[in-house]
């Protein structure tokens, strides 16, 4: 009797433990060691635990801070610690996501280069972020542009309830869209004087 109840507790544990949330996945860039630099943002051994996270990448001081990005990427979040680099980031072979709380920067800068695809989703927010857009840069959902610097000078696109929050927008050569319930919020839009620069609503 006792080893039926025993073998009873045991199935039980044993379930609690199948539907545990799972721990965040977050990681914090080193840009390899001195022995082995890197600046490649999908090589594992450049984050610590080892990333690229699926969740928060954070990222303080660091002697590498030109990061190149290449491949399909999703993360929740880029968060800059106090005393962070000044970070730039090349996006020229890549889809890259940003799905939960985007850019939060708190100490040094983020400046993007977008030569592919780059996308903020869900709630999620380019904070103070400076971007350089040259070929296609998309908020959808609820995301917002933050109070970034953005250069358009290709395709961005604004979809379902995204805003353009308080950023400030050039719109050199392309096209500038507002699509479905969008809104330009209270950011300030400067079209180039140039014929290519068309906007959409």
């Amino acid at each position: 009797m006792w080893r039926g109840r025993h073998l009873i507790w045991i199935a039980f544990g044993a379930a609690l433990v199948a539907v545990s949330p799972a721990a965040a996945q977050d990681a914090t860039w080193v840009g390899g060691t001195p022995s082995a630099a890197s600046s490649d943002y999908g090589t594992s051994a450049n984050w610590t635990p080892a990333g690229p996270p699926p969740d928060t990448a954070f990222f303080n001081a660091s002697a590498n801070s030109n990061i190149s990005i290449a491949g399909t990427h999703n993360v929740g979040g880029w968060t800059f610690n106090s005393g962070a680099s000044a970070y730039t980031f090349a996006n020229s072979i890549s889809n890259f996501a940003f799905v939960g709380a985007g850019i939060t920067i708190n100490g040094g800068s983020a400046s993007i280069t977008n030569g592919d695809q780059l996308h903020f989703q869900n709630s999620s927010t380019a904070g103070s972020a400076s971007i350089t857009n040259n070929n296609n840069l998309i908020f959808q959902d609820s995301s917002s542009a933050g109070s970034a610097s953005i250069t358009n000078n290709l395709q961005m696109t604004f979809r379902n309830s995204s805003t353009a929050g308080s950023a400030s927008i050039t719109h050199n050569d392309g096209v500038l869209n507002f699509g479905d319930s969008s809104s330009a919020g209270s950011a300030t839009i400067v079209a180039a004087n140039n014929t290519g620069a068309t906007a959409r609503t």
